[in-house]
């Protein structure tokens, strides 16, 4: 699986109010519940017109298909019980519309969720927002957007108070590819067991 399988930052938002208790609990792609095991999940992924291609080294399915009239890249992230927790589409406009379905992706997301909970951009010189040359920094590794639409829930991992995670994130950096995760709660569990193999003799 590339890009994001970081682990999603959690933070504490104990305050009385806040904006995140207006958003969904979870988001999910194609309304596809998490924890579906392989079967559900491949049944439903193929009737939102992806098409099965592999498994790749961590047992996670790979399918191809179509996102805004583009190719794309689906991985479907599953635990060693076979129960989906995370979900990524890379999508592959040509350069020549890669900012523009890079902005109707983000338009579309934003009308279902609302405005990104942080909306995190960069540039480095001599790029900025807005100088229509937005293709060319990413391309060249110098600009970087990566909105976060983010949930709350209780309780926090220690018990006590709230928490809040980043579970449905865009990602475009260095490569003109656009990055569309869908988390679970439990995809930090996940993560760790992952990146956690193979220390054992430490």
């Amino acid at each position: 699986m590339p890009q994001s399988t970081a682990e999603t930052t959690e933070t504490d938002v104990s305050s009385e109010y806040d904006p995140l208790d207006e958003k969904p609990k979870e988001y999910t792609y194609s309304k596809i519940p998490w924890g579906s095991g392989r079967t559900a999940t491949d049944k439903a992924l193929i009737a939102a017109g992806f098409r099965w291609s592999r498994l790749d080294d961590e047992r996670d399915a790979v399918y191809t298909g179509r996102l805004a009239e583009e190719e794309t890249t689906l991985f479907a992230s599953f635990t060693p019980q076979n129960k989906l927790v995370q979900i990524q589409l890379v999508v592959e406009p040509p350069e020549n519309r890669f900012f523009q379905k890079y902005k109707i992706i983000k338009e579309a997301l934003t009308e279902k969720y609302g405005e990104p909970y942080k909306d995190n951009k960069s540039f480095d010189a001599p790029y900025k927002e807005g100088d229509d040359n937005e293709t060319q920094a990413i391309r060249l590794g110098k600009a970087t957007f990566n909105p976060e639409w983010w949930t709350r829930y209780m309780p926090n991992s220690d018990g006590s108070g709230k928490s809040a995670q980043p579970l449905l994130t865009m990602l475009v950096k260095d490569k003109l590819l656009i990055y569309i995760t869908y988390s679970s709660k439990n995809w930090n569990a996940e993560y760790a067991r992952r990146y956690k193999k193979g220390t054992g003799a430490l």
